[in-house]
């Protein structure tokens, strides 16, 4: 009698699901996605549509792509349906098939220019980034490493608009970034976010963890107060924070708590691109290890592509897909992350691996 009631309430399930799912008129999507890429002189479209079921923890999705459904199928889903995650396993469709990079460099370089001043020598033009090309696609982390001034924190100041490309061309999301006004940073900067080595120091003492995100939500997205309690309670579901985290000010947490709402404040304005500029290295390593699994885990869940920098070879190589090793602000090797410690070929990646032994 039990396996019989079982039997009946599945089907009964799937029939509704089916049925809900069907109906694409009188159940409205709740998010869509529209896009279109060339493949042999042809331009392709998809459309990707995801409706939720909240109640339980269950959503669909569909894909037409060139006008033909090729895919459908439930999402069970860890977030509780955020909009984000559904975002964010939609657009990891979209980019299989456009199959573009979301970071691209080409022989990029960064110079500070020479100047005089009234009591002292002129000082010489300064090129800490010299012809660098990489790129990082949907859902890849890319790990920089290097000695302290080889350039691999003045890249990223120029992938976020705070120092000017010198020479060469890179694009976010096709995207140029070399040339980019004003007001075209506005909408980059919400894409590609920055997660702090020190987050006390980033976060204002003065503002409440709500405050710090609030800011965010009212003048960059816009939101409504509704929107913005429920897109705070889902960030603190992200990073794994009660919700009682955003009635407290930035010096009652520790490290570890304090380098989760920096993450969290990063994910408020749905990034596509973080760049993790040494975002473990004042932690202990108990500490490193939960924040890097949860770096791993939204990756995972959001399809987020990180730019990942640290001195520190084994942190890198735990995250990385593949590893950048960077000297005096060239690029000598691009290497896979499981044979950097085999197959490591320049003799100064094989020097910065000896001096960790």
């Amino acid at each position: 009698y039990l396996i019989f009631g079982h039997v009946v309430r599945s089907l009964y399930e799937l029939i509704v699901d089916e049925y809900l799912f069907s109906r694409h008129i009188e159940h409205t999507p709740d998010f869509k996605f529209y896009g279109n890429y060339s493949c042999d002189q042809k331009v392709n479209d998809f459309y990707i549509e995801v409706w939720g079921y909240p109640n339980n923890n269950q959503s669909q999705i569909a894909i037409d792509y060139n006008n033909n459904r090729i895919k459908k199928e439930k999402i069970y889903n860890q977030l509780n349906l955020s909009l984000i995650s559904i975002e964010a396993y939609t657009l990891q469709y979209s980019s299989v098939l456009s199959n573009q990079p979301v970071l691209e460099l080409n022989h990029v370089g960064v110079s500070y220019k020479s100047f005089t001043s009234l009591f002292a020598k002129t000082k010489p033009a300064v090129q800490p980034v010299k012809d660098i090309s990489f790129t990082i696609h949907q859902g890849e982390v890319v790990g920089l490493v290097g000695e302290s001034g080889c350039g691999k924190s003045t890249l990223a100041k120029a992938l976020l608009g705070l120092v000017p490309f010198s020479s060469g061309t890179a694009k976010f999301e096709n995207i140029d970034l070399v040339n980019a006004k004003r007001n075209d940073w506005k909408q980059i900067r919400k894409g590609i976010q920055l997660i702090f080595q020190d987050p006390l120091a980033s976060l204002n003492p003065k503002l409440t963890i709500k405050e710090v995100l609030q800011e965010l939500l009212q003048v960059q997205l816009h939101y409504d107060t509704a929107t913005q309690e429920k897109r705070m309670l889902s960030l603190m579901d992200l990073v794994q924070m009660p919700a009682a985290t955003l009635d407290k000010y930035p010096h009652q947490f520790s490290g570890g708590q304090r380098q989760r709402i920096g993450i969290a404040r990063a994910l408020a304005l749905e990034p596509r691109l973080l760049i993790c500029d040494e975002s473990v290295a004042a932690l202990d390593v108990q500490i490193q290890a939960q924040i890097l699994d949860l770096f791993l885990l939204l990756k995972r869940e959001l399809s987020l592509s990180y730019l990942f920098i640290s001195h520190d070879l084994q942190v890198v190589q735990y995250m990385s897909d593949s590893i950048l090793v960077m000297q005096k602000g060239h690029i000598v090797e691009r290497i896979a992350a499981k044979e950097l410690y085999n197959h490591a070929q320049h003799p100064y990646t094989q020097q910065l691996i000896a001096a960790q032994f």
